[in-house]
């Protein structure tokens, strides 16, 4: 069910030490290998309800492409609407860089995420199969 009360639900740009104090990054099993490669500025936006942080999304901006790193929303909170909102929080922040598109990688193992940004708007840029793990993984984009 969609929680439409967003009067104390706000996006804020915030740093990479707050989120990973945070309990919800302990929901994070793994932080993101490919993080560590990143050549642009890592930038943190989290979704706070008062003053508790309840979602993130961390990106980078590389040449007009923003790359999405991470997008988490506490496991209590999901299904409300706040990953919708942190994304179109991404969107508008995109324009504002004039990137022109975003992309993200993820794999078969997030079927939930993959539907989440199929829905969104998100189509399939790439495909790996079956790499080391196993696993295939997708590389999607979104226009802006």
């Amino acid at each position: 069910m969609q929680d439409k009360s967003y009067t104390d639900i706000f996006v804020e740009s915030t740093d990479e030490k707050t989120v990973h104090a945070s309990d919800l990054h302990k929901e994070w099993d793994v932080i993101v290998p490919e993080i560590e490669w990143v050549t642009g500025d890592l930038n943190w936006d989290g979704l706070f309800k008062g003053n508790k942080l309840i979602g993130y999304i961390c990106y980078a901006e590389l040449g007009g492409v923003i790359d999405l790193k991470e997008l988490l929303v506490g496991e209590e909170f999901r299904r409300k609407g706040y990953a919708t909102l942190l994304l179109k929080s991404l969107v508008v922040t995109a324009k504002l860089m004039k990137a022109h598109k975003i992309v993200l990688e993820t794999s078969e193992k997030h079927e939930e995420a993959l539907d989440f940004y199929y829905d969104f708007g998100f189509r399939t840029e790439a495909t790996l199969r079956k790499d080391k793990f196993r696993l295939t993984w997708y590389r999607l984009s979104y226009p802006v």
